[in-house]
């Protein structure tokens, strides 16, 4: 019986060779049977890698038989099968393949649902030719618009806002909410929240008596709670002062007593109500109200005043232990309550938007393929597309979603019922994006639970082929050792809970840490020079809490090194790079290497390729041609005109580098200096062409295309012109405005073969590896940061928060002390598992060098970050056990020093052949022609051509044209902005314009035509009716009214027979679906016909 596979493989197991293998293994067996196999990655890289890893292996056995690489694999997996069958089989898969490559099905997961959804257009309720979203914050500005404008007509809407506003005042914060709304709005994209959402069929009145009913509970729990709390103050300060011992020193502990009593209840803040042990202790213990060396006459002054205030702190530490946890609740749903209570209206408003927009958000498409996937037989739901599926292959899997995961299930068990083989590869340790829905879950147990453990093979991928044998047992040592402690870190802070709350958790929390990591020790390859190797780690004092000191000394530190490894062992800049958790760290560390290079200590220079640097604004050829289009747009836009001077004069005059403030108000002197006069002359002809045109054009006039290293720049900036124009209106104006909103934070990718050191994040250096690693700020906390405000999606399970069925929570440490500990520690646990990921996959990227900065911890008491981690795990021999397999590590730490160095002193021979690179491409040259000379762009559709003025009507796309113009017009009135949006995208020139605009003016102001253009009509132009047998009919144009409707079929040519029986079919579906006394018609435009049907 055969079953779904599951290898855990750690970082350098060779994951995609065995993808790789197990794919070819399946094709070789049947040759055909490529067609029935679904291989799914998480990048377009990764699935580019693979394909061209397979048709390669199938290549080289071809042509090389028993000395393919893949040979004794296939040896291996067919005994019986002789060289040459073998080396035939090989042939018809490799030949199969590539005649039938849209069968090659090697995608993307978000390529492969989409594929699926396409196919399910009609049933989801959105057109064909819909476009897929990607950018959620611009639907987000748009939503927020459109809400924005119905404040004046929504009364319940805008007295939530208002209350909104006054609660972020009463709360000491600024009115304006519109950020908080914008910031939780991005959680309704996210699988977490609509994981837990549930349907809501009420009315918009309903929600928001219920939402204004839920706010009242909480405000009320919490005012009665702050309120209790500012009544035990305003008491103990009666007493105080009945006493007359306001400012008198009394000693350390009632000073402690009374602050608590007097200042701490006062302030409102839920993280500040627990008492000190000081004030715990004072309760029934007068002793523990001053110092044993107090003075009489201080004794005696307290205890007169002990018993009154005794009863206080009794009174107060009743109330924290009866209604603390309700208050901490209800204080941190009220956080981000209303924000929150306006998603319904946001919520609202989205299918309405999608189908404005003829739209799916890229967060929508797994969401409705689950649905689908739901209600239909899976099988069924996939053969649609094509394809029936009998071996499912999933790389990466520690990366996949719950969604993604219930769209693949069904497939996989439906194989496993018919026998056939399936597998799934991912490692735990490297799942570093739950934040975009990654859920580690599914590989720990999930899966297995699911499918059934008969039904599953584990194993394990052991060997590291990418690193050397330091840094292999480097990891080795710190992470089988790491996890524990985290383990044992995170196992005191939730030792609370009692064994049935344990088991609600549905995983062993205080083993889950442990567990994914009892599979990390990796073995050198039997075979091949991996010896040798350095790991660095180098604990860096500093004074005071603050950070930035460690961090100043890193950055004068690091160019050094980097030199070093430059010049004293020969690495390129191309080998080398750094790793950091944010960008802004990034920006950070490419100043400080580029100022270094600038000055006089620099002994070499070398390039550097950061996210930064990558940014098309950052180009100055970029630079110039946006401030020149801003220009053409706005000519009386000084600023942009000096822009431009400003970017064209430092190509000019390099030496002498000209700040835009240096040119003058009067800038017609300066610019004939520095601006070619043909840009000046063809600006009013540039402002009739589309807008990739135009672009075409400025790069001409600037001689930007012979610029070698901004071609790239270049290339990227037109491609994304080019997508403006499909996907938008393409005119400059548009183009200007997304650019300004989102197109400007676009990047260029350039080829893994540039030779440029490296500054990236953690996470987009995930998949990669590198001679040489540098980590600068090692230095995060284990715990997520508090600053970070992530959101927690609970569904409360006792009053009266239960009463809304969705509430979101902030993370914070009083959550804790909540009734809602439980999704506290469980994200406290994502939080452990997230920290301890990121260290593993930065920590497995190098092959040869590991080299790693950090602050000095140890005079940290408790270890709160990867620094204080590490520093514990090098340093301290309590964790060097018997075990031979582990390399003991603290032994190459030097505590005088501070600098652990793991390194081996022999030459590595390989060295020099590891880092010869294939010759690589380079195009020398951005081709531009005059936009005249060649075939026009064609935007959208794609499928029509017109190309003069006169004789319109013969040509062959022009019924086709008249088609799509006249489904978007409903009346008269939008004759204009239908024909102006076809001009705008490059469609139709200025002259076709005028024409089309009077032909169709004519057409639908016939005696027997107008009627129908009038507004006393429901009107739907081009919508589908569905057939019993399942087929989709689409009438042109179907007019309703209460007691008549009308079906018009509109003929751009001459009559034909077949004309009739189409109307008459859509006379007929119309009267099966009881519409009232249906008539049918065809309007031959041409010709100037009305038929009665």
């Amino acid at each position: 019986m055969n079953k779904l596979s599951i290898y855990k493989a750690s970082a350098g197991s060779g994951k995609t060779h065995t993808l790789t293998e197990e794919f070819l293994k399946l094709a070789i067996l049947y040759p055909d049977n490529f067609k029935r196999i679904l291989a799914v990655t998480f990048t377009n890289k990764a699935a580019g890698e693979m394909k061209q890893r397979i048709l390669t292996a199938l290549n080289q056995l071809v042509t090389n038989g028993g000395k393919a690489d893949f040979y004794k694999v296939f040896k291996q997996a067919f005994p019986d099968t002789s060289e040459i069958e073998l080396i035939k089989k090989a042939s018809i898969v490799r030949d199969n393949i590539l005649h039938n490559y849209s069968f090659f099905s090697i995608s993307t997961i978000d390529s492969f649902v989409q594929k699926v959804i396409r196919a399910f257009t009609f049933e989801i309720g959105v057109q064909s030719g819909y476009r897929i979203e990607l950018d959620t914050e611009r639907v987000i500005n748009d939503l927020t618009e459109l809400l924005s404008k119905a404040i004046d007509s929504n009364k319940n809407l805008k007295d939530w806002l208002i209350r909104f506003a006054h609660y972020k005042i009463d709360s000491g914060k600024s009115w304006d909410f519109r950020s908080e709304i914008k910031e939780l709005a991005k959680e309704i994209f996210k699988e977490q929240f609509q994981a837990l959402e549930t349907g809501n069929n009420k009315n918009e009145s309903e929600n928001f008596i219920e939402i204004l009913d839920y706010y009242k509970e909480l405000l009320k729990i919490k005012t009665a709670f702050e309120s209790g709390m500012l009544n035990l103050s305003a008491q103990a300060s009666k007493v105080i002062d009945n006493h007359q011992l306001i400012n008198t020193s009394l000693g350390r502990n009632f000073t402690t007593i009374s602050n608590y009593l007097l200042k701490t209840l006062k302030e409102k803040t839920d993280d500040k109500y627990e008492p000190l042990k000081t004030v715990l202790n004072a309760l029934d213990n007068e002793d523990a109200w001053y110092a044993k060396s107090a003075k009489k006459d201080i004794k005696e002054k307290v205890l007169a005043i002990y018993p009154e205030l005794n009863e206080i702190v009794r009174k107060a530490l009743q109330k924290l232990e009866s209604g603390f946890a309700v208050y901490l609740s209800a204080n941190n749903i009220l956080a981000n309550f209303h924000a929150f209570g306006i998603l319904t209206n946001l919520a609202e408003l989205l299918p309405t938007y999608r189908q404005d927009n003829n739209l799916l958000l890229i967060s929508d498409t797994t969401r409705v393929l689950k649905e689908l996937v739901a209600g239909n037989d899976a099988p069924f739901i996939y053969e649609k597309i094509g394809n029936k599926y009998r071996h499912i292959l999933i790389d990466e899997f520690q990366d996949t979603s719950g969604f993604q995961w219930e769209n693949f299930k069904p497939l996989i068990k439906n194989s496993l019922s018919e026998n056939n083989s399936n597998l799934i590869v991912g490692d735990i340790k490297q799942s570093i994006y739950r934040w975009r829905g990654g859920d580690w879950r599914l590989l720990l147990n999930q899966v297995e639970n699911e499918i059934g453990n008969e039904y599953i093979k584990k194993q394990n991928l052991e060997t590291n082929w990418r690193s050397k044998k330091n840094i292999i047992d480097f990891n080795n040592y710190i992470f089988d050792n790491a996890a524990e402690i985290c383990q044992n870190i995170f196992n005191a802070k939730a030792d609370s809970f009692s064994e049935e709350e344990l088991n609600s958790f549905g995983v062993n929390i205080t083993e889950t840490i442990k567990y994914s990591y009892q599979d990390t020790f990796q073995h050198l390859p039997k075979k091949g020079n991996k010896k040798g190797g350095r790991v660095l780690l180098e604990f860096i004092k500093y004074e005071g809490r603050s950070k930035s000191e460690y961090r100043e000394k890193i950055l004068d530190k690091l160019p050094k090194t980097i030199e070093d490894l430059l010049v004293s062992k020969k690495y390129k800049a191309g080998d080398i790079a750094i790793l950091v958790r944010t960008n802004r760290e990034g920006k950070t560390v490419a100043e400080a290497l580029l100022d270094f290079m600038s000055s006089e200590e620099a002994q070499m220079k070398y390039s550097i390729l950061s996210s930064e640097s990558l940014f098309l604004i950052n180009s100055y050829a970029i630079r110039i041609l946006v401030n020149s289009l801003y220009f053409i747009n706005n000519q009386n836009d000084n600023l942009r005109l000096k822009a431009l001077l400003t970017e064209l004069a430092k190509i000019k005059e390099p030496d002498n580098y000209i700040e835009h403030e240096q040119f003058s108000e009067e800038v017609d002197e300066q610019k004939n200096a520095f601006i070619p006069s043909i840009f000046f002359d063809e600006i009013e002809s540039l402002k009739k062409q589309n807008i990739f045109e135009i672009c075409e054009k400025l790069i001409s006039i600037f001689q930007l295309q012979n610029i070698t290293d901004q071609i790239p720049y270049i290339q990227t900036f037109q491609e994304l012109v080019k997508e403006f124009g499909t996907n938008e209106m393409t005119d400059l104006e548009h183009f200007l405005k997304w650019w300004d909103e989102k197109g400007k934070t676009s990047s260029v990718m350039l080829s893994d073969q540039d030779n440029s050191l490296k500054i990236m994040t953690i996470h987009k250096s995930k998949g990669l590896a590198f001679g040489v690693v540098i980590l600068p700020f090692f230095d995060w906390t284990l715990e997520k940061e508090a600053f970070a405000k992530s959101i927690i999606w609970a569904k409360p399970k006792t009053a009266p928060f239960n009463n809304f069925k969705l509430v979101p929570l902030i993370y914070k440490k009083s959550l804790a002390k909540s009734t809602f500990k439980k999704e506290y520690f469980e994200e406290t646990l994502y939080s452990f598992m997230d920290t301890l990921n990121m260290m593993y996959v930065a920590f497995t990227r190098p092959k040869e060098e590991l080299l790693i900065f950090a602050p000095d911890e140890t005079k940290q008491k408790e270890i709160k970050t990867v620094s204080g981690l590490l520093q514990k795990l090098v340093s301290d021999k309590v964790f060097v056990t018997d075990n031979n397999n582990y390399l003991p590590i603290p032994d190459f730490f030097n505590a005088s020093t501070n600098i652990f160095d793991l390194q081996t002193t022999s030459v590595n021979k390989d060295k020099q052949e590891d880092r010869i690179t294939e010759k690589k491409f380079e195009l020398k040259e951005y081709p531009v022609t005059n936009w005249q000379q060649k075939l026009n762009i064609l935007h959208h559709a794609k499928d029509f051509f017109i190309e003069s003025i006169k004789y319109i009507e013969e040509k062959v796309n022009y019924g086709k044209l008249m088609h799509e113009i006249f489904s978007t017009i409903k009346t008269e009135n939008d004759i204009d902005a239908a024909i102006n949006l076809f001009y705008f995208d490059g469609k139709i020139n200025g002259k076709e314009t005028l024409l089309l605009k009077s032909k169709i003016y004519s057409a639908i102001n016939q005696k027997d035509v107008k009627d129908w253009f009038s507004d006393k009509w429901n009107i739907e132009n081009e919508k589908a009716i569905l057939t019993i047998n399942g087929e989709r009919r689409i009438p042109d144009r179907v007019l309703f009214s209460k007691t008549q409707t009308i079906v018009i079929d509109f003929k751009f040519g001459k009559k034909h027979k077949e004309h009739k029986k189409q109307v008459i079919e859509y006379i007929d579906l119309l009267n099966q679906m009881d519409y009232p006394a249906v008539e049918g018609y065809l309007y031959y435009v041409e010709e100037n016909i009305v038929d009665k049907v």
